[in-house]
């Protein structure tokens, strides 16, 4: 590794964000300056800098972000109706990892569908599917459920409940990974 450092005051980065904490910083403010800078060699300093900023916000290895591990929720209480669990913001990477679904006033069984939807294509794929009469599932116990995945700003992850229910609440854990 080289002792090379750019010098911040030819940084526009720095001036453009100098009034903010990295814990106020989020993808879309690094992406506002990264995405035009070409792979040139007189943007070399802006590369090391982009790159010391990430790892100064933990962004990097694919690891978790500090901080930013949440259990999402995500309720339906309409029979095959699709709702958004979660389209990242512009950079960021999401990794999740386990799930439950708390259903109430069920009657007989009731399928529960994880879409993805590819917001360039509009294209669709089924990912997960559960059919139970049970009112507590556990993701994790069932042996379709293939986690850890991710998912980047590129793509939307929805939730569907079909059946007799009066609510389905899907609760999953996930992490920001960049």
């Amino acid at each position: 590794m080289s002792n090379y450092a750019p010098n911040p005051k030819k940084q526009t980065v720095y001036d453009g964000l100098a009034q903010k904490k990295l814990s106020d910083i989020g993808s879309e403010d690094i992406t506002r300056f990264s995405d035009p800078t070409f792979v040139m060699a007189e943007n070399q300093d802006a590369l090391i800098t982009y790159n010391t900023i990430n790892e100064a916000m933990f962004r990097q290895s694919g690891t978790p972000m500090p901080d930013k591990m949440k259990i999402q929720l995500t309720s339906s209480s309409s029979d095959g109706s699709k709702v958004e669990i979660i389209t990242p913001n512009e950079g960021e990477v999401w990794e999740i990892y386990s799930g439950q679904a708390v259903v109430t006033g069920i009657s007989g069984s009731v399928i529960h569908e994880f879409y993805l939807t590819d917001n360039n294509s509009s294209r669709e794929m089924l990912i997960y599917y559960n059919s139970s009469s049970s009112s507590n599932i556990l993701l994790v116990q069932d042996a379709d459920w293939i986690y850890p995945f991710r998912i980047d700003s590129n793509m939307t992850l929805k939730y569907e409940a079909s059946g007799t229910f009066t609510t389905s609440q899907l609760f999953l854990q996930m992490t920001r990974i960049r």
